[in-house]
Parts: structure tokens; sequence; C-alpha cells
């Protein structure tokens, strides 16, 4: 039994070290800011929402937040991201960072980054409303 406690132990000191103090913590993960105001949006965690007049325009941009051995660090990728609309034809959205309010109603943008082919895909969602 004591030699069970010690191995279990051992292995658990190992999870914590291999771990570090991030634990749970993803590697990456991308959020949705407004390009004017710099003000967060969205997040994976927590799904934003905003209104967008039918016709103008709402300017954002996408940042990929990475953690690495050398700490953390921040870069804009909205150039690199999907977006997925589950209602169709109520907005658009481009890689120049421009959600455009094209027919009022409401829709999901679902916002994807897979930088390279291994790695996995982050996603971030934002609700829109276009109205009158």
């Amino acid at each position: 039994m004591r030699g069970l406690l010690v191995a279990l132990a051992g292995v658990g000191l190992v999870m914590m070290t291999a771990c570090g103090g991030n634990a749970g913590i993803p590697a990456s993960s991308i959020s949705l800011y407004n390009a004017v105001s710099d003000v967060l949006i969205s997040t994976t965690a927590n799904k934003g929402a905003i209104t967008v007049m039918n016709g103008d325009d709402y300017h954002f941009k996408v940042i990929r937040l990475v953690r690495d051995g050398t700490g953390t660090h921040n870069s804009d990728v909205t150039p690199f991201c999907w977006f997925v609309f589950n209602t169709a034809g109520i907005a658009t959205a481009n890689t120049l960072g421009v959600i455009h309010g094209a027919t009022p109603g409401v829709t999901t943008l679902e916002v994807k980054l897979q930088p390279t082919p291994s790695d996995p895909i982050d996603h971030c969602w934002l609700d829109i409303t276009v109205s009158d």
C-alpha cells in the first residue's frame, strides 16, 4: 500500500511539473475587438453581441493570444481567419476586419483560426443584430 501511495505521489508531481502553473489554459485562443476603440467584444469563453445598422459597417480585429515557454504573446490575425454565419445573408465579414449589415435580422458569426494544419482550430462567436 505504501508503495502505491509513493507511486501515485510521484505521478502527481510529474503531472504538475509538466503542466506548470497554467494547466487548463489553452496554448492559444482568439478574441474579437472593436478596431476603432480597441474594446474587447467577444472571447472564446464569452460570446459577445453587437448591433449594426442595415447598410453600415463595423470594424473589428481578431487578436490571437499564444502562451508558450517564453511567455504570453498576442498578434492581429484578422487576415488569416475564416468567417462563418449561422444565417446567411444578414451580415458579411471579411479578412479586412469589416462586418457589413446586409439586411435586418439576427445571426451568429463564428470566427475560426488554424495557423497550420497540425494546430487545433481556435473559435470565437459573436451575435450580430442588423437593424433598420
